[in-house]
């Protein structure tokens, strides 16, 4: 790129260039992208070999914790047994989710959306996430109140239920405040 100027006797010469041109680097290409926690991103979404290392080091963590639980925890075979089963289903979900979120960055999925910051499905997702939390929330004070003024221990059955049913009470909020807002919006 040369740029004209005016001399001193009234012509138009060019100037030197300052800086060698370089070609500026391509921010979005697949080569250079990288986690967000700074590693190099090797796999775009689709990749069968992300699904199985997500899910391989799921399956390694959940049985681990398993296997640990099975071991250390007191009380009967059968409730020992439930118990692990239990925390290394959990263990294998959020496991496998934090492998894909440390293997991938989502500017390398097909079909990112650039501006997704400015999407209004995204603004219905973020604000039914509140709603979500808030279901959890209630259902954890409620729990608690009611837990206060009960004389008798409960079974640990019982609290496994009471949990599965906060965060049931959580997904269907955001669920439905999801729903409310999509209907809002589209009419």
């Amino acid at each position: 790129m040369t740029v004209k100027h005016q001399t001193d006797n009234g012509e138009f010469g060019d100037l030197p260039k300052i800086a060698p041109e370089k070609p500026t680097a391509n921010l979005r290409s697949s080569h250079n992208e990288t986690s967000s926690f700074g590693a190099k991103t090797i796999f775009g979404g689709g990749k069968v070999a992300l699904w199985g290392m997500s899910i391989g080091a799921g399956c390694v963590i959940g049985i681990a914790v398993a296997t640990a639980i099975e071991l250390l925890a007191s009380g009967s075979v059968h409730d020992r047994t439930e118990l692990a089963i239990a925390e290394g289903i959990c263990s294998f979900l959020v496991a496998a989710g934090l492998t894909w979120i440390i293997l991938v960055d989502k500017r390398t999925l097909k079909g990112y959306d650039q501006h997704q910051e400015e999407s209004v499905e995204n603004s219905w997702i973020q604000r039914s996430a509140v709603y979500g939390f808030d279901g959890i929330l209630l259902a954890n004070t409620v729990l608690s109140m009611v837990l206060t003024f009960r004389d008798k221990p409960i079974s640990s059955t019982v609290a496994q239920y009471c949990l599965g049913g906060c965060v049931l009470i959580g997904i269907l909020s955001w669920g439905i405040g999801y729903l409310i807002l999509y209907i809002k919006g589209t009419r």
